[in-house]
C-alpha cells in the first residue's frame, strides 16, 4: 500500500467537498429511522463503557440521536473528510480514539416523502451538486431541477424508498 507523505489535498479532504454547506447539511439531511436508533441503543445497554465510532459522521447526526437514549458514551470517534462537518459535530460532541472489529451489518428500509424544495436543500449538501461546483450558475441549476422535481411530484410530494445501513463493531474479545 502506498501512503502519501502529505495529508490529502484540500480538494479531496477539506472544505472543498461541502465548505459552508454544513448548516444546510444539518438542516436537510434526514434523521435516523427510529428502528435504527433503537438498535444502536440496544447494543450498548449491557456494555459497561460504551464507545461509538461514526465513519462519515457529517455533522454528527448519529451521536446526537444516541446521546439522549444512552445512559452514557465513554468515548466517541468522529471521522469525516470535511473539517467544516467535523467542526459542526464537535460543537455538540467530544471525540477521541478506539479500534473496532467484529462487524455486524443491519439494514433498515426507509420510506420518506419529500417536497421538491427540500430535495434541492438536500442536493446542496452533496458532493456532486453543491453550489460551488456550478461556477456561478447554481441558481439556474436549482430552477431547472425544481421544475423537473415538481413535474414528477404527485400532489406536491416525492416518495423515496431507501435502505439505511448500520454497521455495528466491537473490539476483539467482545469488549466494547
Amino acid at each position: 500500500m502506498i501512503r502519501p507523505d502529505q495529508p490529502a489535498s484540500a480538494a479531496a479532504s477539506d472544505d472543498a467537498l461541502f465548505g459552508a454547506e454544513a448548516a444546510d447539511y444539518a438542516r436537510y439531511r434526514s434523521g435516523l429511522p427510529d428502528a435504527a436508533v433503537r438498535l444502536l441503543a440496544a447494543t450498548q445497554h449491557d456494555v459497561p463503557a460504551p464507545i461509538l465510532l461514526d465513519l462519515g459522521t457529517g455533522t454528527g447526526q448519529v451521536p446526537r440521536v444516541l446521546l439522549p437514549v444512552l445512559d452514557c458514551l465513554v468515548h466517541i470517534d468522529l471521522v469525516d473528510v470535511n473539517e467544516s462537518m467535523l467542526e459542526a459535530a464537535r460543537a455538540a460532541l467530544e471525540p477521541a480514539d478506539s479500534a473496532f472489529s467484529d462487524v455486524a451489518k443491519h439494514a433498515f428500509p426507509v420510506s420518506r416523502t419529500w417536497r421538491p424544495e427540500d430535495v434541492l436543500g438536500y442536493l446542496r449538501t452533496t458532493s456532486f451538486a453543491r453550489p460551488a461546483l456550478f461556477a456561478g450558475h447554481h441558481g439556474e441549476f436549482e430552477d431547472a431541477a425544481l421544475r423537473q422535481l415538481q413535474d414528477h411530484a404527485r400532489g406536491g410530494a416525492l416518495k423515496e424508498d431507501a435502505v439505511f445501513t448500520v454497521l455495528l463493531a466491537r473490539r476483539p474479545g467482545g469488549d466494547a
